[in-house]
């Protein structure tokens, strides 16, 4: 019997570079069954239910969790995560099964599919009884966090501490602040789970004072690092190449990630059905 992996997707901008995602990961998933969870915006939903009929492809297992207004704020806000927890959320409350959560941005696609063996790898890690921080004052650490001494390469690090209830939260829990693409990431059930409760116990999105920033970046590595500290340490589970240039040509993204054993998708790929880059994977 097949173990599942839900792939949770914020969509927007095309349903045919939707479906078209959707088609290339089930190409490339065939030791998994799939589900989608999928929040989309309202310009593209009725489109999108649309062109799924006229393709006939109603063999794509998929929820419709929420249908988002364009007027909210997405990118590089708290929104964008806090879409993906709904998702799952969806998930948890409906009992559907499944065995991983899956990260994938509406702009990758897959040219390669993740090894089962190295999916089920990740099983046997298990949670610490307690924060590896728990018995260390983070005082200074945040002291210097706070003072740009920390991450001060990272661009978004001035914008969390606009936040008060960042820093707050992230004391209370013992953690300090790791940071990471999330696109890629494919985390056990337990784990996103484990994730997920104390995300929501936290109601970060209700409480921040401060919201432009993305918390996708955060939140899971960060986790990871102070409760899953072997996985942290001993797993890439980021699975996207993101690719940053414009004079980088598609063969070059192309052969790059097939020799990169760690690396399975591509980003960005240009939410338009007539991209060069979309074109070339597609016809691979």
């Amino acid at each position: 019997m097949k173990k599942t992996i839900a792939v949770t997707i914020n969509a927007h901008e095309s349903e045919e570079c939707l479906l078209q995602l959707l088609e290339n990961i089930m190409n490339y998933f065939d030791d998994f069954d799939i589900v989608f969870v999928i929040s989309i915006t309202e310009n593209i939903y009725k489109p999108f239910l649309k062109l799924i009929n006229e393709k006939n492809a109603h063999n794509i297992h998929h929820y419709i969790t929420t249908i988002r207004p364009l007027s909210i704020p997405f990118w590089g806000h708290q929104n964008l995560f806090h879409s993906h927890m709904l998702n799952l959320n969806y998930l948890i409350t409906n009992n559907i099964s499944f065995d991983y959560f899956l990260f994938v941005d509406s702009n990758e696609l897959y040219i390669k599919p993740i090894p089962k063996t190295l999916v089920e790898s990740m099983d046997h890690y298990k949670k610490l009884e307690n924060s590896k921080y728990k018995n260390i004052d983070l005082d200074d650490y945040w002291n210097d966090y706070k003072e740009y001494k920390i991450n001060r390469k990272w661009c978004w690090t001035k914008f969390t501490l606009k936040d008060s209830y960042f820093s707050e939260v992230f004391q209370r829990n013992k953690m300090k602040v790791k940071h990471q693409y999330n696109n890629g990431t494919i985390l056990p059930k337990n784990i996103i789970v484990d994730i997920f409760e104390l995300y929501m116990k936290e109601n970060i999105i209700e409480k921040s004072t401060f919201k432009n920033y993305p918390m996708e970046e955060i939140w899971i590595h960060s986790y990871l690092d102070a409760y899953y500290n072997e996985f942290f340490i001993n797993l890439s589970n980021v699975f996207t190449e993101v690719y940053v240039g414009d004079k980088i040509t598609p063969e070059h993204m192309i052969e790059t990630t097939m020799k990169n054993n760690t690396k399975f998708s591509i980003k960005p790929v240009k939410r338009d059905i007539n991209d060069t880059l979309r074109k070339t994977i597609m016809n691979k």
